[in-house]
Formats: C-alpha cells, sequence, structure tokens
C-alpha cells in the first residue's frame, strides 16, 4: 500500500510539467529563432562583402596594371632619350677636341721649332715646374674623379639598400598577403620584377659612367703624350724669341687646362641631372607603393571585419548546436520521464506485480531453518580449524595445514581482498576445500559454477524477461538476499546473523573482469565503512524501480581456476583485489580405499564468533614488522629494473594477512616471542607466494630482466631463509622463457595434523 502511494504521488508530480520547464522551454524557442534572424542578416552581409571585395579586386587589378604599363613606357623613353644624348655629346666633343688639337699642334709645332734651340737651359727649369703644377692638377683631378666615383658608389649603395629595403617590404607584404587571392599574389611578384629590372638599369647607367670615367682617364693619358711630343718638339724650335713663345705656350696650356676641367665638370653634371631625375622617379615609386600599402591596409582592415563576422557566425552556429543538442536532451528526458510515467501508469495498474518481484528476489536459497550453534558456547580459532581439518580427513580429504589456514585467513582478510582464488592441477581438492570447510566449519555453501558465456552481473543474479513481465532471478541472487535478512519469528529463515560462502567454481572459463567486475568495486567499498553499513547493488525491475541488494561482510568469496586452452587468465586488477592460493602437486598419491558419506553439517556459525576472530588492526611494533617490509622493499627496488612496482595496498594487504593469521593470534595471546616470529614468517612467506610471485608473472628469464631482476630477488629469499626457492627456480625453467609461478612444492613438508589415528576411523 505504500508503495502505491508513493507511485501515486510521483506520479501526480510528473503529469504536469513544472513553471521552470516550461519557461525554458520558451526561452529555447525564443533564442532559436533570434539565432535564425541573426544567421539570416550574417548571411546576407557575407553576399554583400563578398561582391563589393570581387568589385574592389578587378578594380585594383586593372589599377596596377594600367600604372605598371605607364611607368614601363616613360623609363624606356629615358633611357632611349639619355642615350641618344649622351651619343651627341659624345660625338660632337670629340670632334672639337679633336679639331682644336690639331690646330694647336700645327702652331706650337711652327713656333716650338724656332724657340727650341735658344731656350734649352731656360725650358728645362720651366718644365719642370710646369710637369710639377700638371702633376699637382692631375692629382687633383684625380681626387674630384675619385670623389665622384665615391659619390655615384654611395648612390649606388643606397639604391641597392632601397632595393633591399623595398625587397623586404616586398617579402613582408607577401607574408601578410598569404590569406589573399592568387591574382594579388601575382601582382607583388610583378612589382618584384620591375624593381629588380630598375636596379639592373641603374646598375648598368653607373657601368656606363664608370666607362665614361676611364675613357677620360685615356685623354688625359693622350694629352700627357702630347706633352712629352712638345718638349721633344721644343727642342728642334730656334729663332722666335723665348718670352713671346713662352707665353703664348702658357695661353695654350691654360686654354687647354681650362677646356679639360669644363670637358670633365659636363659630365659630372650630367650625371648630377640623370641621378636627380632618377631620383624623382624613385619618390614617384616609392608614392606609389605607399599607395599600395595604403589599399593593402585597407584591405587587411575589411578582411579583419570579414572574420570578425565569421567569427560571430561561427559562434553563433556552436551557441545554436549548443541549443539544439540542450533540446535534443530535453526532449530525450522529456520522452524518458514520458516513458517512465507510462510505466508508473503500467505499475501502477499492476502494481501487484512489483510486489511480487520483489517476492521472487526474495524467495530464499534455503527452504528449511538450519540449526545453529549454542550462542552461549566459546571455540577457540585454533580448535575450530582443527577440527575442520580432522572431519576432513576422516572424510577422506587430507588437506596440509598451511592451505586450510591460508584459506582461512584469505577469508578473514576479505577487507583488502574480497575474493580467494584457489588454483592448482585438477583433482587436488581445490572445490572439495571451500564445500567442507563450509560444511564442518557451519557456514552457509552455494557452488555456483560458471559459464563460457557469462559476460556481465545479470548471468550471476538474473534479469528482467520484458517478454513476460517478469523477474528471472538466480539463485545466487535469493542466496544474497536472504543472507541479508535478520532471523526472526515472522521469517526464520534469515541468515543475517550467519556466514556463507560462495564459490565460483572454474571462475576463469569466462573473463572475470566482464562478470565480476562491479561485485569487485562494491566489495572493496565496505573498507571504508562502519561495521553495519555496506555496499549495494542496484537490480533493475523492468526499468520501473529497483532492488537494493546489499553486499553483507558475512557473506565470503571464493573461486577455482585451472590452466588450460579452455580458460582464460586472471587480469593484474583481480589479482591485486584478491589472494591466490596454488595447491602444490601431489608427489605420493594418496588411497581412498572407502569412500565414506559425509557426516551432517555442522550448526550454523553464529556471525558475531566469525568477526571476533578479525584482527581489525596491525599491532605489530616497528621492531617486529621492519625485516619483512625491508624485504618487500628490496623487492620492489628489484622490479623496478623491469618497469614494474608493488603498491602501498599490497603491502598493506600482506601486513594485514599477517596479523590474521592463526598462530600469529595464538602466539601474541600467549606472549610467546619466540612463536610469534615463527608464525609472522610462515605468514609472510604465505603472502610471498600469494601477492608477489603473480606480479612478476611475464618477466623474461634471460637477458637483463633475469640478472637485474629475478636474480636478485632469488637472492633476496635466499638471505632470509625462505623455503619457496624451489619453487622460484621452478617458475622461471618452465615458463618458455618467462617468469610463470605454477607451483607450491614448499607446502608438501608441511606436517599433517589432521589424519585420523586408526582408532579414531575405527
Amino acid at each position: 500500500m505504500e508503495d502505491n502511494a508513493l507511485l501515486q504521488a510521483e506520479l501526480t508530480n510528473m503529469e504536469q510539467p513544472s513553471p521552470d520547464t516550461q519557461h525554458q522551454w520558451r526561452m529555447i524557442e525564443q533564442e532559436r529563432e533570434a539565432l535564425a534572424r541573426r544567421e539570416n542578416a550574417l548571411s546576407a552581409a557575407e553576399r554583400e562583402f563578398s561582391a563589393r571585395r570581387d568589385v574592389f579586386e578587378s578594380q585594383n587589378h586593372e589599377m596596377r596594371a594600367q600604372k605598371f604599363t605607364e611607368l614601363h613606357a616613360q623609363l624606356a623613353q629615358a633611357r632611349q632619350n639619355s642615350e641618344q644624348q649622351l651619343d651627341t655629346e659624345r660625338s660632337a666633343r670629340t670632334a672639337q677636341l679633336d679639331d682644336e688639337l690639331a690646330q694647336r699642334r700645327a702652331q706650337c709645332d711652327h713656333q716650338l721649332a724656332r724657340a727650341r734651340e735658344a731656350h734649352d737651359k731656360q725650358w728645362e727649369q720651366e718644365r719642370t715646374q710646369r710637369r710639377q703644377a700638371l702633376d699637382t692638377s692631375l692629382q687633383q683631378m684625380r681626387a674630384a674623379l675619385d670623389t665622384q666615383i665615391a659619390a655615384v658608389n654611395q648612390s649606388q649603395q643606397r639604391l641597392a639598400e632601397e632595393a633591399n629595403q623595398h625587397d623586404l617590404l616586398t617579402r613582408r607584404l607577401d607574408a601578410r598577403e598569404e590569406h589573399l587571392d592568387q591574382r594579388e599574389h601575382l601582382l607583388e611578384e610583378e612589382v618584384k620584377s620591375r624593381v629588380a629590372q630598375r636596379k639592373l638599369s641603374f646598375e648598368r647607367q653607373i657601368a656606363d659612367f664608370a666607362d665614361e670615367n676611364e675613357r677620360l682617364r685615356q685623354e688625359i693619358s693622350r694629352s700627357n703624350a702630347l706633352n712629352q711630343c712638345y718638349d721633344e718638339l721644343a727642342r728642334r724650335l730656334g729663332g722666335d724669341e723665348p718670352e713671346r713663345v713662352l707665353q703664348q705656350l702658357t695661353e695654350y696650356e691654360m686654354k687647354v687646362s681650362n677646356l679639360r676641367e669644363e670637358l670633365l665638370a659636363r659630365p659630372s653634371l650630367a650625371m648630377r641631372e640623370e641621378f636627380e631625375r632618377l631620383k624623382s622617379e624613385k619618390e614617384a615609386l616609392d608614392l606609389q607603393q605607399q599607395n599600395l600599402a595604403d589599399d593593402y591596409e585597407n584591405l587587411r582592415k575589411r578582411s579583419r571585419d570579414y572574420d570578425r563576422v565569421l567569427i560571430e557566425l561561427e559562434s553563433a552556429t556552436t551557441r545554436n548546436k549548443t541549443l539544439e543538442q540542450t533540446n535534443t536532451y530535453l526532449e530525450a528526458h522529456n520522452q524518458h520521464l514520458i516513458d517512465r510515467l507510462d510505466r508508473y501508469k503500467h505499475a501502477r495498474e499492476r502494481g501487484d506485480e512489483l510486489v511480487k518481484w520483489r517476492e521472487e528476489i526474495e524467495t530464499p536459497y534455503f527452504k528449511l531453518p538450519l540449526p545453529r550453534a549454542d550462542k552461549a558456547s566459546v571455540i577457540t580459532e585454533i580448535d575450530w580449524l582443527n577440527g575442520i581439518g580432522k572431519r576432513c580427513a576422516d572424510y577422506g580429504l587430507v588437506f596440509p595445514r598451511r592451505i586450510l589456514y591460508a584459506f582461512h585467513t584469505a577469508l578473514k582478510t576479505a577487507e583488502w581482498s574480497p575474493l580467494t582464488v584457489l588454483a592448482g592441477v585438477s583433482g587436488t581438492g581445490k572445490s572439495e576445500l571451500p564445500r567442507l570447510y563450509a560444511h564442518f566449519g557451519g557456514i552457509n555453501f552455494m557452488n555456483l559454477a560458471v559459464q563460457p558465456n557469462w559476460d556481465s552481473q545479470e548471468a550471476m543474479l538474473g534479469w528482467f524477461n520484458v517478454m513476460e513481465e517478469r523477474f528471472e532471478g538466480k539463485p545466487l541472487l535469493h542466496l544474497l538476499a536472504q543472507s541479508q535478512k535478520p532471523c526472526s519469528d515472522d521469517y526464520p529463515l534469515g541468515l543475517a546473523d550467519t556466514v556463507s560462502l560462495v564459490l565460483m567454481d572454474e571462475m576463469n572459463l569466462a573473463h572475470v573482469e566482464l562478470y565480476f567486475a562491479e561485485f569487485l568495486s562494491k566489495l572493496e567499498q565496505r573498507r571504508g565503512m562502519k561495521g553495519s553499513d555496506a555496499p549495494t547493488l542496484s537490480i533493475s525491475l523492468g526499468g520501473v524501480m529497483e532492488y537494493p541488494l546489499q553486499l553483507g561482510r558475512n557473506v565470503l568469496w571464493a573461486g577455482t581456476m585451472n590452466q588450460d586452452e579452455t580458460t582464460k587468465s586472471l587480469s593484474d586488477k583481480v589479482l591485486d583485489r584478491g589472494i591466490v592460493i596454488n595447491f602444490p602437486r601431489p608427489s605420493i598419491l594418496q588411497r581412498r580405499n572407502v569412500l565414506k558419506p559425509l557426516e551432517p553439517a555442522s550448526p550454523l556459525l553464529p556471525r558475531r564468533t566469525w568477526e571476533n576472530w578479525w584482527c581489525k588492526q596491525s599491532d605489530f611494533t616497528d621492531e617486529q614488522i621492519d625485516q619483512f617490509k625491508a624485504l618487500i622493499q628490496e623487492i620492489n627496488q628489484a622490479l623496478a629494473a623491469v618497469g614494474r612496482a608493488l603498491g602501498h595496498r599490497v603491502w598493506q594487504s600482506i601486513e594485514y594477512y599477517m596479523a590474521n593469521y592463526p598462530d600469529v593470534l595464538a602466539a601474541r595471546q600467549q606472549e610467546n616471542t619466540q612463536a610469534l616470529q615463527a608464525a609472522m614468517k610462515i605468514a609472510f612467506e604465505d603472502q610471498l607466494v600469494q601477492k608477489v610471485m603473480p606480479k612478476l608473472r611475464g618477466i623474461e628469464t634471460r637477458g637483463t630482466a633475469k640478472t637485474e631482476c629475478l636474480d636478485k630477488i632469488r637472492d633476496l629469499l635466499i638471505r632470509d631463509g625462505y623455503n619457496i626457492i624451489d619453487d622460484f627456480e621452478h617458475a622461471c625453467r618452465f615458463g618458455y622463457g618467462q617468469f610463470i609461478w605454477s607451483s607450491a612444492n614448499y607446502l608438501l613438508d608441511d606436517a599433517l595434523p589432521f589424519e585420523s589415528t586408526p582408532a579414531e576411523q575405527e
């Protein structure tokens, strides 16, 4: 009735959507319409921008093509005019000089022939002075020419620097204009080509000027040769007055000097004019380049505006997608609520079926009340274990004492290692030990045969049959539910005050990580909970409601495994959360002459008695535990050579196991230090095999892994006197090049105190 009332209340709340949900839906619709309008506006702006950009590109391309054509024509015309003017002036000057020199030569020949003989000595002195004057004048002329050449070189260097700067600017412009179209890129390449041609023209003109200077130097050399001829003719002069000849010669030389200076000055002036003209052309090109840069900057601004519009469009699109996803989620959630509402309506109409499903889950696994042990009787843990061992021996199965103690201690340490795995050769009693342990110890027992097709927990617990609309519960689910029910007069089948053991037989026929993964995670959560609290598994009842299945501490989990071609190996996750106990390969086969019937089961062991045997904390002193902790740390250092390690949980589980070992507890109660150390070493040796050696699986037994890891661990075990050396070497030899622990020969020498005497057998 209470469930029906709750369903009715929830249906009432779900039939009408909340005001917040309605307001949110309206806001989403408004934003969707605004985004649609915004997207249409952005699309129109984008089309307009694209059209304007095409027009601008067309106009820009035509303007640049026209300007470059005009510049090319102007440069060609200027070059042709300069060449014609230079040729005309060069020809005129050459002819004039030749005529003047011929006239002067004839006059000088006549006058010097008459005056040379009379004034030989005086002429020699004057010739020396004149030579000095001519040398000075030549040096000055050479200095002036060098100055002009230096100026031309500086101009050339400046032009080269400007050309380099222009190239640098062009490269920068090219780098910035990569996102523009191919037409602009081709235009910039054309600009670079024109500048290079202009630079080549400048260099050619400078070379022409250098040739002209060289020609002038040759003219000066010819003039010097003429002076030497004049000197030769002066020796032949005679008849004229020396003063008049000297005066005329001085006048002629002054005129020749003036003509030379004029001749030298005129080309320099033409060069300056040409340089000024080229400079003005360069300024025009710079202005044109500045205009192009301004155009480029305008394009960049418009491109940034376009990019900003694209970003806004992308942001709006993203937001629209987000809103669409939100809308899709809300619609799916709404549909889920509607479906859930329909299921609740259907469940309300069929409320009795929900009760039936819960009753189906809580169907007891044990149909009859089981006898309980007397709570007033007190039994020690050692006596309880020895009783189990003796009764197993009487039944015909003899287990080594250390195997029984290890299995019992592993079940006690379920807080740290919730799964106990029994491994070994078939037929050595792996499945019989848990069954007889529970039978003779007063523990509820279930043998769960694992199937190869198990891939989820539903294979273990059951599932909801949608076609028949009923829950198909498995026996394990019934046992787990019954184990959490308290025993009372109204429900005498409750097992909450007892202990139950579930054995997953042949557990590695399927992948444990698939069907038992959630169990492992939930069972690990018990470590951080109080004693009365426990994690729960949610069992879905047709999607309408869930049944909380509690995983109490009074349910113990064990499993058996074989190693053959039909099984799966356990992963590190399972090994790290469990304890693996290897059964020894029998050295002497035991006979079983009589197949005795199994005795009646012992009365159920009280849960409180079992929990009183727990040691919930480690009371070892540092002096007692340090030697074992140091060995684990040294093994961990050796594992570092192969990239492996032991975590904190491994050591904490080892210490917790040692603290719960029965002989350790007995020695502590008796305050027997020597017996305590011996028991601690046995328990630690068990944990080396159960927790540490599985971590070495797969390490190569040759090369660096053997010398730097396995050999060091072997030396540590020999140093501290542990009895597992033969098994360690066996794992190194018979693993096909890898370390595989698969034996337990160290248990063969264990005493068997549980064998019954002949009198007891009778």
